[in-house]
């Protein structure tokens, strides 16, 4: 005899069942999981879809599209049928066992709240129900199956076959306020920050239309809730933040949540998916860790050079794990456009990103690691799909995934001495690429020097490549165990671990304080460089100034501020950049830079010790070995990002030259019009292929034009678009307003220790003769062009950046305080108000108006 499986009626939130949405619906489903989650979700109990088949079978009812067109004929024929008794029963217990007398009924069909479509408000909601009327509005949500909206989805839907319906009985809570919270901008398509409306009362009000509502941006990272609300609220609006997170991480996806706060305190009542961000159609675009070194717009010139040296950056790693021109020909579509341009900015394309992580094993674990190294929480889990496709026989997919970790090994064991071996002979190339001299060129002889420029990144800039790999991995790595074994906050511990390190970011700050402390001690030099007589300074050095001098030039003045986009003049074509430096530090009481290294990396291995005590000794030695090859990659890293300034410098350098060549002949109106032209483009000129060369003139004004209103607009960080869609903007586009009532700003710390002083909010570092030592320093994002500055200031404040950006590292070598991600925070502080900071804590207090 064969056992007939016990049909559910009615369930709890908190019995496992419950979470199956093909029992219970999908709204249902997700409140259950939440509940499972110990999420402050009101005691509930869903009629399962086994009722309606049930309570339909009983009554002889035949529940299709083919039967009912619409849902007043639905409601008819069910109002007409008899509860079953056992069903009644089970009903009448779950009623009672919720012990109330004030309850809400809502639909939950097994179609609803799925990543496709939500079809959120299109089925029935039911509020302030007393025990006896359930029933009928049981029915009521049932028939809802067939309304007009709900058809038209059917109508969509690839399998109609499965769609019924559980309903919700619920605990009704006596809201005061209610709302719902988006963890992507529904408008914006931005992840930056959680979008949260409300209304006094009872949530209906939200959809109804009759009450105007209320709104917050309030920042993904770091909520910061307007001090103006009332405690209750704002404490409820800081809780559904907190809540939002963990439910994205419980989902995997964006939500959109609703919520209530009674007199009880916070509640949640449903959590659904954004739909529309899983498609094959939609890109997830960011450029968090970018903004450090491209803060602004790009030029066309910097735009083509760019997105053709993160092409040949990934050529170079990919080939030391085997790759071959069959390969590269096959992902060609994923390799070429790893990076794309929004308005004006550079972003990466994270799917193709994380199509690259595909093709390696344990592909989940590098898109983990990706995200940590770009610093940016993903509210999705991405899974690779061209990867599965690439290879076309099973045993080179095989025979690839056995030899990444032998290739992975090699890399490890060989790693510096690539660095050691490309250093001397990327500086061996730059003296080539400056003999002859420039002016001696003609057009064609500078683009051909340009040309092997690049040619030079494509073939040989493996080593820099390895190493930001070998960052992505091991900080990674070093991230996973720290929370894992420590219990901690992972992003504190790395603060102190990651200092004192000796980076070669900052060796250039030990030439400029022994040149200041030379002319320092000659009152003559001293007089000619508070006056600002470079020139004459210049011809009075000593043959030992002279030869710092020279030592900066040979090394560092290659460098400029901003340096990736290229339009920024460097230190060797504006010397009065370097003397202006000099001269702040001249008055800058600040120990010896190499001292504070000598210190900052005692405490460093000080506290290594400490910490690795508190471990077994097997976890001690795999958590000293992975410590040690982040000290390493981070170090390799700084190395070879000193030598991509150094070779934008000589591109700037060339691509002037080659300006004044096309100026002269009357192709371009001034040098740095070249800035306003892609690469392609110049050789199309050169060669006599560029169609309507008349038009050039116009189309760089056009351009110009463009490139000042894309300074104007704000982006997010964090956005999605359809494939090939770009981010429109309606003018001068702001961002969502912040709340500026609050006196304390959070952060990410990740450089510890308090400062106070006087805010110097700095967006051009060539302006930055308004800054004295011992100011706190604010700016957008920093490159290791800024690097100079820090050493002056009291403290570093930034809008962007992490744990592992240039800033956040610079900072702890120097030893000051920094905290960075604070939204606009070069908007939300005045220059020149007195702030204290707290880079262990994160947080920036604002001292007075």
């Amino acid at each position: 005899m064969v056992l007939k499986k016990k049909l559910s009626f009615v369930i709890p939130f908190d019995v496992a069942a419950c979470q199956d949405s093909m029992l219970a619906g999908g709204k249902a489903a997700r409140l259950a999981a939440m509940v499972g989650a110990a999420f402050p979700v009101p005691q509930g109990v869903v009629v399962t879809t086994d009722a309606l088949r049930y309570f339909c079978k009983f009554n002889r009812i035949k529940l299709s599209s083919a039967a009912f067109s619409n849902s007043d004929q639905a409601l008819e024929a069910l109002q007409q049928g008899k509860w079953p008794s056992e069903l009644s029963e089970e009903l009448s217990e779950a009623i009672d066992s919720l012990g109330t007398v004030s309850l809400a009924v809502r639909s939950s069909t097994t179609a609803e709240d799925g990543f496709d479509f939500s079809m959120a408000g299109q089925f029935d909601t039911y509020l302030n129900v007393k025990p006896d009327q359930v029933r009928e509005k049981i029915l009521l949500c049932w028939a809802g199956l067939f309304g007009r909206a709900p058809s038209a989805y059917r109508c969509k839907s690839s399998d109609k076959s499965t769609w019924s319906m559980g309903v919700i009985i619920q605990v009704q809570i006596n809201a005061r306020y209610a709302g719902v919270l988006f963890t992507v901008d529904p408008l914006r398509k931005s992840a930056d920050h959680f979008v949260v409306e409300w209304v006094r009362g009872l949530g209906d009000k939200l959809v109804s239309g009759h009450m105007e509502l209320d709104r917050l941006y309030i920042s993904r990272n770091h909520p910061v809730i307007d001090s103006d609300l009332p405690d209750n609220l704002a404490a409820g609006i800081y809780e559904a933040c907190r809540l939002a997170r963990s439910a994205e991480q419980l989902f995997n996806h964006p939500i959109d949540m609703e919520w209530g706060i009674d007199k009880e305190g916070f509640h949640l009542l449903q959590a659904r998916p954004i739909t529309g961000f899983t498609s094959d159609q939609t890109v997830a675009w960011t450029n968090v860790n970018l903004t450090e070194n491209f803060p602004a717009p790009l030029v066309p010139l910097a735009w083509s050079v760019g997105d053709g040296f993160y092409t040949a950056y990934i050529h170079g790693i990919l080939r030391h794990f085997g790759w071959n021109d069959g390969d590269f020909a096959r992902a060609a579509v994923v390799i070429s456009n790893l990076m794309g341009i929004q308005g004006g900015r550079i972003y990466y394309n994270l799917n193709n990103w994380y199509e690259i992580m595909g093709f390696f094993p344990f592909s989940s674990w590098l898109i983990r690691f990706l995200n940590n190294y770009i610093g940016q929480e993903i509210p999705f889990n991405y899974t690779p799909k061209k990867a599965r496709h690439f290879t076309r026989s099973w045993w080179r997919a095989l025979s690839r995934k056995i030899m990444f970790w032998p290739r992975l090994f090699k890399l490890l064991l060989t790693a510096e001495r690539r660095m050691d071996v490309f250093e001397p002979r990327f500086y061996a190339n730059r003296r080539s690429w400056r003999t002859p001299p420039s002016d001696r060129l003609t057009a064609d002889r500078l683009f051909s020097r340009l040309e092997s420029m690049l040619i030079f990144v494509d073939r040989h800039w493996t080593a820099p490549g390895m190493a930001d790999f070998l960052v992505m991995v091991f900080p990674g790595v070093l991230n996973a165990l720290i929370v894992r074994w420590f219990e901690t906050d992972a992003k504190k511990e790395v603060v102190r671990l990651f200092k004192g390190l000796d980076l070669a970011s900052t060796k250039s700050s030990d030439l400029i304080w022994q040149t200041a402390q030379a002319v320092g001690n000659n009152n003559i030099l001293r007089i000619l460089l508070e006056q600002g007589d470079y020139e004459k300074l210049e011809e009075s050095l000593s043959e030992e100034l002279q030869s710092l001098l020279d030592e900066f030039m040979e090394r560092y003045g290659g460098r400029c501020y901003n340096d990736c986009m290229i339009v920024a003049p460097t230190f060797y074509e504006r010397h009065d950049l370097f003397w202006d430096l000099v001269k702040k530090y001249v008055n800058n009481s600040a120990a010896d830079p190499r001292e504070r290294y000598r210190v900052n990396r005692r405490d460093r291995l000080q506290y290594t010790q400490s910490i690795l005590k508190r471990l077994a000794p097997v976890r001690r030695l795999i958590f000293r070995h992975f410590l040690k090859l982040s000290w390493q990659a981070v170090g390799l890293r700084e190395r070879g990002r000193l030598l991509q300034s150094l070779l934008l410098g000589e591109i700037r350098l060339t691509a002037l030259a080659l300006g004044s060549q096309l100026a002269a002949k009357g192709a371009i109106d001034a040098a740095e019009d070249i800035f306003f032209l892609q690469l392609d483009e110049i050789t199309k000129l050169l060669n006599g292929k560029f169609q309507f060369p008349e038009l050039i003139g116009q189309m760089i004004t056009s351009r110009k034009e463009a490139y000042k209103s894309c300074e104007q607009n704000e982006l997010p960080e964090f956005f999605f678009l359809d494939r090939g869609e770009y981010m429109r903007f309606e003018g001068h586009v702001k961002g969502p307003a912040l709340q500026k009532n609050n006196r304390v700003l959070t952060g990410i710390g990740v450089a510890g220790g308090n400062a106070k002083g006087i805010a110097r909010v700095i967006l051009d570092p060539a302006q930055s003769l308004r800054m004295n030592p011992g100011d706190i320093l604010i700016t957008r994002a920093a490159d290791p062009g800024w690097t100079p500055l820090f050493f002056m200031a009291g403290g570093l404040i930034l809008e962007r950046g992490g744990i592992l950006s240039h800033g956040a590292i610079v900072a702890r070598e120097f030893g000051i305080p920094a905290v960075v991600g604070i939204d606009r925070v070069t908007t939300l502080i005045a220059d020149g108000q007195n702030v204290e900071l707290d880079g262990t804590a994160g947080s920036v207090t604002l001292l007075d108006d």
